[in-house]
């Protein structure tokens, strides 16, 4: 069983927005409106899951955020929600990008054995979308927040270590970080 991640069309992101409040709660909820400012920032953001025949199935967002952006959203002074489009790099700007947040890998309709194999091929995605995004080298840092204790257990496998516990950040979830070279090395099953 295989899957396809794919960039999304400015039309996705509708779909994408409601398999967010499908998914999330509360602050973690992204706002279409926020959406659409990323995604007319760049577009290179956003990605499909989608199955063999074509049925969308979850998607990937990753988020090339400016410095001064990153460093308020790192530390938990702003929230995912308020992340302006203008606070990401441009597709002209991808020499520019050290560092990389995987905003969302949302696959809530499978189970199982078609679940693994989607993930599987999401994070197979998640390091072309990298390299699509930006010039990755040994110091590209990843961050991300786990929604789930399953996502938690797969960050884990991933190299991912915790970067600032959530008690100290505006939506109470802590931060994990990895290099990009640790993180594509935990894809190959290499130590």
């Amino acid at each position: 069983m295989n899957f396809n991640v794919q960039p999304a069309t400015r039309d996705d992101v509708r779909w994408i927005a409601d398999l967010e409040q499908q998914t999330y709660s509360g602050i973690d909820v992204i706002p279409f409106a926020t959406l659409s400012d990323w995604y007319q920032e760049n577009p290179n953001i956003f990605y499909l899951i989608s199955d063999e025949n074509g049925n969308q199935v979850g998607h990937i967002d990753v988020l090339p955020l400016r410095p001064k952006i990153l460093h308020q959203f790192i530390k938990g002074e702003i929230t995912e929600r308020d992340i302006p489009g203008e606070g990401l790099f441009t597709p002209d700007e991808k020499d520019q990008i050290a560092d990389l947040y995987i905003e969302s890998v949302a696959i809530p309709y499978l189970k199982g054995y078609a679940r693994a194999c989607a993930l599987r091929d999401a994070l197979t995605g998640i390091s072309k979308i990298i390299i699509n995004l930006c010039n990755p080298d040994r110091n590209t840092t990843l961050y991300a927040m786990p929604a789930s204790l399953e996502g938690l257990k797969l960050m884990e496998r991933m190299n991912f270590g915790l970067f600032i516990d959530g008690f100290s950040r505006k939506d109470g979830h802590s931060m994990y970080q990895v290099l990009f070279s640790d993180f594509a090395v935990s894809l190959t099953g290499a130590d």
